[in-house]
């Protein structure tokens, strides 16, 4: 923009040379020459007095030939300068325009002064543009950059999350491991202490040393399912898939966990439509439908029923485990089928 205004004020006025100043917070921030191509070094004090003089009176033009003899005037004819141009916007000078004696030797006429006054409030606005861009310019540079360094931060967090949290799946993995097996080793011992027909226990001894197989056989389960969580996160979880008859299956588990039904007075049963075959895994299947019925005896009060149905729907086998418990209330329903 400054090359094009000053080169177009030189060449139509006939100007030997000009300055165009960049002005903020009163002190010169940036300065281009056109024209006699001097080394010019402006000394910061200088331009605050003129800017001041300029400001005082209320100048839009300050001619060189009209100022008495001052500091200011000594100030101009230090740089050869016959005209200052003050650009100002909302009354602050954001720059200010220095033009040098006309080339013919003639002085400034007053055309040449109201074409400066005239067209100095447009140079004025484009100049201010023109730095409002060029800072807007830098600020989306500065916040592309700052945005750079966040997500390059969030990528390097969210790396070391992956790693911690791999660690976190490897030590779940390695501790239900090394717990399973001294578990299963008491519950191995208990059980024998259980089958002891030489009445080496007493009856309370043999009630305390049953609750204690249950409660190991709880946290073998849990153990197992701790292992289980940990290889599904990993990747690597297993299914053996096999084409298994759903109603041997289910009866299957039924018989299992008819007798701690019983103990709880609950009526557990089946109801079977179909005879279904399905290619699953036979374990897993047994594991889902063994935590639902044990939910269900959990929930479900004495004189309860719990009915095991299962039927073909099309290509696909349901399976359903339903009672007469208190169920699942509606606020608790977003927290099904994930952990714990």
């Amino acid at each position: 923009l400054t090359p094009a205004v000053l080169n177009e004020l030189l060449s139509q006025i006939r100007i030997n040379k000009g300055y165009l100043l960049i002005i903020h917070k009163s002190q010169v921030s940036w300065v281009w020459n056109e024209g006699e191509k001097k080394d010019v070094k402006f000394v910061e004090e200088d331009i605050a007095h003129i800017l001041d003089i300029i400001q005082k009176k209320n100048e839009n033009i300050l001619l060189l030939s009209d100022l008495e003899e001052s500091r200011v005037k000594e100030i101009l004819l230090k740089y050869d300068i016959e005209i200052a141009v003050p650009l100002i916007v909302k009354d602050e000078v954001i720059a200010m325009i220095l033009l040098g004696s006309k080339a013919s030797g003639n002085f400034y006429s007053s055309q040449d002064l109201n074409i400066l006054k005239i067209i100095a409030p447009e140079i004025a606005v484009a100049v201010k543009n023109s730095l409002s861009y060029e800072e807007i310019k830098r600020f989306n540079i500065t916040l592309e950059t700052e945005v750079k360094k966040a997500t390059s931060e969030l990528k390097e967090a969210n790396i070391r999350l992956q790693q911690l949290d791999a660690l976190k799946d490897e030590f779940v993995s390695l501790a239900s491991h090394e717990l399973r097996t001294p578990m299963t080793v008491i519950k191995s011992y208990m059980w024998m202490m259980m089958q002891d027909k030489n009445g080496v226990l007493n009856e309370k001894q043999k009630m305390y040393v049953d609750r204690a197989l249950t409660s190991t056989e709880r946290l073998i389960s849990l153990v197992n399912d701790m292992l289980n969580v940990s290889r599904i996160e990993s990747g690597r979880f297993t299914l053996d898939l096999k084409e298994t008859n759903i109603t041997k299956l289910v009866s299957d588990i039924v018989i299992e966990m008819k007798l701690r039904a019983d103990d709880l007075g609950i009526a557990l049963g089946t109801e079977v439509l179909d005879n279904p075959v399905a290619v699953i895994d036979p374990d897993r299947i047994k594991q889902v439908l063994i935590n639902l019925i044990g939910n269900s005896l959990k929930f479900t009060p004495s004189g309860g029923k719990i009915t095991v149905r299962s039927e073909m729907r099309g290509d696909r086998v349901v399976i359903q485990v339903t009672d007469t418990g208190v169920g699942i209330e509606k606020k608790d329903m977003p927290k099904l089928f994930r952990k714990f």
